[in-house]
């Protein structure tokens, strides 16, 4: 209220799970309580996620789509994963690609291609492995860890792309392999467990200041959201002040899928 001084505030308190469609209800009340009071509304949602595509298509991103108008406009953060290697990008895969990973929880992996269909392989650091064409949906174990991928969505109903998903509950090093089965594809690979602790090894670009690209979260991928980031306004210390101005270590970043 001291930036803008001579606002209202309407607050909405969500459960604590944060389903989309929770939160979707929640913009609808907001929407009907702008129509009412006729006057210009700016939502301000500080959540987010990395469950889903990342290109404006998901549920909950059609329905900001659907109820931004002039005079309501949402405005989202980016998130807080920019130093965190939770994308991989593979780019005209026409010949196998391994992805080295590692995780401290166990993890729910996010996949999304175009342009072909993929066999996806979750290995350990003996090479055992479990995999997956497309199409189908395998599970199994490697030693102590359970493994499900997920392969089925050959054509998402949100935007005709492929989506596969890996879950898996152990800890370590461990290996995903990509195949071609047609087509020379973009794959795009997301640590989507809120809780989990994971990273990629190998296929994560950086900006020119250390963050890692493609980290920006949902609904903030949306093209009718303000994604709003984070800038460092003050030292930790003396190394620190070199940073003053720019984007912070931890604001997630773009470009989104």
């Amino acid at each position: 209220t001291m930036i803008a001084p001579d606002a209202d505030l309407v607050i909405v308190k969500l459960p604590s799970d944060f389903y989309d469609t929770n939160v979707i209800q929640g913009l609808e009340y907001l929407k009907k309580k702008q129509q009412d009071l006729n006057r210009p509304m700016v939502v301000n949602m500080s959540l987010g996620g990395h469950y889903g595509p990342h290109d404006g298509t998901s549920l909950l991103e059609q329905a900001i789509k659907n109820l931004t108008s002039n005079g309501f406009v949402v405005v989202v953060s980016a998130g807080n994963e920019g130093y965190i290697p939770i994308h991989s990008q593979v780019i005209g895969l026409n010949s196998k690609v391994s992805v080295n990973l590692s995780s401290n929880t166990g993890d729910l992996i996010d996949g999304w291609y175009r342009c072909g269909k993929v066999k996806v392989e979750f290995c350990d650091s003996n090479n055992n492995c479990i995999s997956a064409s497309s199409g189908s949906k395998k599970s199994g174990t490697l030693g102590n860890c359970s493994i499900v991928i997920d392969n089925t969505k050959t054509s998402s109903p949100l935007n005709g792309d492929g989506e596969f998903i890996i879950g898996f509950d152990c800890t370590g090093n461990y290996t995903v392999n990509l195949y071609p089965e047609n087509g020379s594809l973009n794959v795009d690979m997301y640590f989507a467990d809120t809780y989990g602790n994971s990273k990629f090894i190998n296929y994560t670009q950086k900006d020119i200041y250390g963050g890692y690209l493609g980290t920006v979260g949902i609904p903030a991928t949306s093209p009718y959201v303000i994604a709003v980031g984070a800038l460092t306004s003050k030292p930790l210390d003396d190394i620190s002040l070199i940073d003053l101005g720019k984007i912070a270590y931890f604001s997630s970043r773009g470009p989104t899928r």
